[in-house]
Parts: structure tokens; sequence; C-alpha cells
């Protein structure tokens, strides 16, 4: 047996995009009298299915649920014996050259600077080359720290200078530390500028990235957005206007950039929704299944924001919240806290306050509130910090 997937542009114009998908499968077909069904929940084509193989009917479901909201449409195609071919559509925004000019008025300067992507991963090289093609950046790829070495010293006798490089982290043999140190020993202060992406999530990274002189640090995935903001950065490309310290500033650039986001939600349709909202708009969410995997998903690693269903098993969100600001206490930390809850009652908004939460959201959430809910919280609590700064600096 065997299932493969198409993909390609059904219709495209000035704003947006629609793409068509198609999923086929070699398997034991649908009848034509249950194509209808299978969308609908807790619904399958075959009940001796469930008893065989599992499952719940609601995959299907939720999959026409998610494309509604991308607003396209999902239709199947199959007979008995034959196979299955899923078909879907989903609208996409495109990007415009003259949007991103507004955004970095500076990205000319990029054009034709030589840059070296070094990656093990075939994709990531592929994915990497179109962002920068995209820029009219003159990029080429190697697999490995050995090819990056060896490709730099080539370098040394051509015109045209490899002024970037575009550094995994983690690869193979030797990792992209180790490529770095080595191109700082072999080539004496004369190395590129280097950016630095890894999926690692260890805190020492960054420091070591500083230790070695990379100029940039980033991880994956990266949006192509947050990739140019960077890669202006560490060339000293000056892309918009200066603004001051503004908290509402640097609270859009969060938001541009993209967010590190825990979702605390029990709820299998409402994580996918709330995943789907988030990630179209460029942030990189966690998925917790209850209050207490909140909790210890904290404990290992960090997050801008936590949205945090208020009604779970095992803990719910209150009693969550208060773990974790008793956690927080004497450290200096405080991660913002946005209830949701499915209660919009007089009151609610007072106990999600009084648990620690920063913030209150009731569901059904729309993506607008969810964003600006996010913004304001995030603004409110840097001007507090910036306020409580402020006043210790005044202190006699």
């Amino acid at each position: 047996g065997a299932v493969s997937v198409e993909a390609g542009v059904e219709d495209i114009n000035d704003d947006e995009v629609v793409m068509a998908f198609s999923v086929s499968d070699t398997g034991i077909g649908i009848s034509q009298d249950k194509h209808s069904i299978i969308f609908e929940p807790f619904s399958q084509a075959d009940s001796s299915t469930t008893r065989e193989y599992g499952g719940t009917g609601l995959g299907l479901a939720i999959t026409a649920q998610l494309v509604e909201l991308m607003h396209g449409r999902i239709w199947v195609e199959s007979a008995p014996g034959q196979g299955s071919v899923f078909h879907f559509s989903a609208c996409f925004g495109t990007q415009q050259m003259d949007r991103v000019r507004e955004a970095h008025p500076a990205i000319d300067t990029l054009s034709g600077v030589k840059t070296l992507i070094v990656d093990d991963n075939a994709t990531n090289r592929m994915i990497l080359d179109r962002f920068l093609s995209q820029w009219n950046m003159n990029s080429e790829a190697v697999a490995s720290g050995v090819d990056a070495l060896t490709r730099l010293k080539t370098n040394r006798g051509e015109r045209d200078p490899i002024r970037l490089i575009i550094m995994d982290g983690l690869m193979p043999g030797m990792d992209g530390f180790e490529t770095i140190d080595r191109i700082r020993r072999e080539f004496q202060g004369t190395w590129p500028i280097i950016v630095m992406l890894t999926s690692s999530d260890q805190p020492e990274d960054e420091e070591r990235c500083r230790r070695l002189g990379v100029s940039g640090y980033l991880r994956k995935p990266v949006r192509q957005e947050v990739l140019l903001r960077c890669i202006e950065s560490a060339l000293g490309v000056q892309s918009t206007a200066s603004s001051g310290a503004a908290s509402a500033s640097d609270t859009e650039g969060m938001m541009r950039d993209g967010l590190k986001i825990l979702l605390a939600e029990d709820n299998a349709v409402n994580q996918l929704v709330v995943v789907l909202m988030l990630e179209r708009r460029g942030h990189f969410v966690t998925v917790a299944h209850n209050g207490q995997e909140a909790v210890e998903l904290l404990e290992q690693q960090s997050f801008d924001v936590v949205l945090m269903d208020a009604l779970m098993p095992v803990l719910d969100g209150y009693e969550a919240t208060i773990r974790i600001r008793e956690r927080e206490r004497g450290t200096g930390r405080h991660v913002p806290i946005i209830a949701l809850t499915a209660n919009a009652m007089k009151g609610d908004s007072d106990r999600c306050l009084e648990a620690g939460m920063d913030g209150y959201l009731a569901k059904p959430v729309k993506t607008d509130s969810l964003l600006n809910e996010i913004a304001r919280v995030l603004t409110s609590l840097k001007e507090s910090s910036e306020k409580d700064n402020t006043n210790r600096t005044e202190l006699p």
C-alpha cells in the first residue's frame, strides 16, 4: 500500500492564494453513501473499523472545521476496493515585496550578499535558499561543517567573498559550535558574519554563541520575517526608523517576530483551533493537556505567554497558576498568564486575578480578541517592570 500527498495553486491574486491539496491512499475505499457522513463527529464509514483499529471518528470532523476556518472546502473521491482521494482547499495571504520594503526600507542592500548555508538537512537548505533568493541574496549551501571549512578556503581566492554564514547548530560529526570554533582559529579574525539556527532549547547555547562571536541566534522553526530581521541586524543594516524604547513598540516587535506560547487546554478541538489561530500569525505553540503538564513544562522551558484553560482535569487552571506563582516567588520571574474560560459570569475575572493571572478571555475565543489581549498583557507587564526599575534607581 501507499499514501501520496500533492499540493498546488488553485487560484491567486494580489492579496491571497488558494492552495489545493489531495491525499491519496490504496486502502479499502469508502462506499458512495458514506461520503458525507464521515465528516460528521463520531462517525466512521464502517463501525467495525473502530473495533479493529480504534479511533473515535473525530479526525475528519476536526479537519473539516479547520478547513472551514481557512475558507476552504473538503471532499472525498472513493469506492470500495479502489482506495480514496481526499481533497481540500485552503486560503492563505500572500506576502508582497512592496509590503516587505515598507517594513524593511534597506532590504535592497542585501542584494548580492554572498551567503553560505550550512545544514545537514536537505529540506532546511532548500527552504533557507528560497528565503534568501527572495531578497536577491547570492546563496549556496553545504551539508556539513567539514564542507563549510573547505568552501571557505576555496573562497579565499575568489573576488566575491562570503560575507554571511547561516549555520545549523546540531549536525552529525562536527556540530555548528565546533565548526564556528574551527573557523575562528583557521581564519584568524577574517571570518564572515555568522548567524546560528538551532532546534535545541538549551539555555547555555545562547551564551556559547556570544563567546564564539556569533552575531545572531535563532531557534527553529524560523519564520522568514524573523530571519530577515536577524540578518539585517547581523549585517548592520538599519531597516526601520528608530523609535524609542516605548513598551508598545517593543510589544509590536515581539508579536511580529513570533512568541513562544504555552497553551494549557484539555479539549482537542479547542487545542487545534487556538493553535491554528496563533501559528497562522507566526507564533510557536506548545500544548499542555492539563494544569499539571503546564507546571512541569514551565520548569523545563521558558515561554513568553501562557494561555491557561480554567477548568481542566488533574489540575485546573486556577491551582496551576497558584503553583506557578509560588515557584516564581523570590526569583524575579513572572510569566504572563491569560485565562481562557467557558464561564462569563461576574466574578470569574476576579477569581482569575486572585489566582495570579494577568488577563482573562471568555470562550469562544476570537483571533483578534486573543491577539489584542496578549499584546495588552505584555505591554502592561513591561510598563510595570520599567516603572519598578525607575523607582528603584531613584531611591537614595
